[in-house]
């Protein structure tokens, strides 16, 4: 099961959701969202009932340091996390907190600034990584806007697995 935990007003979840369960590793059943912008999860109940979290922003979070506190409890307790657009942006949208810290995020926020929209499959540094299992290399788009960043490493820079058409780093 999947947590979606995001701080925005439902459109992308409306979307978000619909686009996991056509990978066919979930159904609806398996997905569940909170919001964050007005509330922390509890990272106990996240680690009893979700395999793994997905989280986004495009507002502020409620606490963006007790959320990245929670999160990497999250992990301790065996749970699993990806960060998406636009919690590595820095500024209001950012996640925070010691989901940021060594051995957890290979990836801190970085400024907001236009990015390509493309994956480079030119830059994938492990083709066969489970991650890109039945991924078009070539066909990898995303939507576009200034709210983006290219994410600072965060000390690990043998796990960047891909960037986009303009350099940024995209997927690690």
């Amino acid at each position: 099961r999947v947590m979606c935990v995001s701080s925005d007003y439902g459109l992308s979840m409306s979307q978000t959701e619909p686009a996991l369960v056509s990978t066919g590793l979930f159904s609806p059943m398996d997905i569940d969202h909170f919001d964050a912008r007005l509330y922390i999860p509890d990272p106990m109940n996240l680690a009893a009932n979700y395999d793994a979290v997905l989280l986004w922003s495009q507002k502020s979070f409620a606490d963006k340091q007790l959320l990245g506190n929670a999160l990497r409890t999250y992990v301790d307790e065996g749970g699993g996390v990806v960060i998406a657009t636009y919690a590595l942006t820095q500024g209001d949208l950012e996640i925070a907190g010691e989901i940021l810290g060594s051995g957890y995020s290979p990836f801190l926020p970085g400024p907001a600034q236009e990015v390509a929209g493309q994956l480079n499959p030119g830059s994938v540094s492990e083709p066969t990584h489970p991650f890109f299992e039945n991924v078009d290399l070539n066909n990898v788009t995303y939507d576009v806007d200034e709210d983006f960043s290219s994410p600072d490493m965060n000390g690990y820079a043998d796990v960047l697995l891909a960037l986009d058409m303009d350099g940024n780093r995209l997927i690690a």
